[in-house]
């Protein structure tokens, strides 16, 4: 009687069918996180975009009262508001400014800028 080496198709099928199992255990905690990846590098981006908006339209030391607003490249709207703030020593003021991205993205903070003189 003659041996043959290799595999028969019943082993094949059931190597098949295990990897085939362990794949699909692996793929759906493996899409969640990866979900859940992307969701945090647009939460990241949006931050970024508003402080950089913060920094362009009110700098530390020269804020100035007014509103901007405007639609990001990825279609989100973006709004800047900067108040008129109380007058410090030295004609300094301290000026309330909020920053609001995409409706869920608002950073509210404190910044310093001159007092504006009247006529």
């Amino acid at each position: 009687m003659r041996s043959e080496r290799g595999f028969s198709l019943v082993e094949a099928l059931v190597a098949l069918v295990v990897v085939g199992g362990a794949v699909a255990a692996v793929l759906p905690p493996l899409a969640r996180a990866l979900a859940t990846k992307a969701e945090r590098d647009t939460g990241v981006s949006s931050v970024l975009f508003a402080q950089s908006l913060l920094e362009a339209h009110a700098p530390p030391g020269a804020a100035r009262p007014g509103r901007w607003e405007g639609t990001a490249s990825e279609g989100a709207g973006w709004r800047v508001e900067v108040g008129t703030g109380d007058e410090g020593p030295r004609g300094v003021a301290l000026r309330p400014v909020r920053v609001a991205v995409g409706g869920g993205i608002v950073l509210d903070t404190l910044r310093p800028g001159p007092v504006e003189t009247g006529p």
